[in-house]
């Protein structure tokens, strides 16, 4: 079985990595409301050790919605789909923008 992969493939994975893990301000971005949202979705998803699946199945959030969200392909998050996210972590609103990263917002 081989290990390498097709030329170029690195480059996009770090262009992956760059845009989707990277928090836009570290990538000399502004922080916008939308990536503010993103990015606090992903370190509580992290810190919790929890997987889409889980927010999908207890949550009731169609799985394509979380992965759009989570990747930033959706420019928009209702607050309804973001209360019954975030529930599923055990984490209220108020706790959610409770964090230094809604400081930061610039739009």
């Amino acid at each position: 079985m081989s290990t390498s992969s097709p030329e170029g493939t690195g480059i996009i994975y770090i262009k992956f990595i760059i845009m989707y893990i990277v928090p836009s301000r570290e990538r000399g971005g502004e922080m916008t409301l939308t990536n503010a949202v993103i990015e606090r979705l992903n370190n509580l998803i992290a810190e919790k050790g929890i997987n889409q699946y889980k927010i999908y199945k207890d949550g009731g959030v169609a799985r394509s919605t979380i992965s759009q969200l989570l990747s930033g392909k959706r420019e928009r998050i209702e607050l309804q789909t973001l209360y019954e996210i975030i529930s599923t972590m055990g984490i209220t609103l108020q706790e959610f923008f409770n964090d230094p990263l809604f400081d930061e917002i610039s739009d």
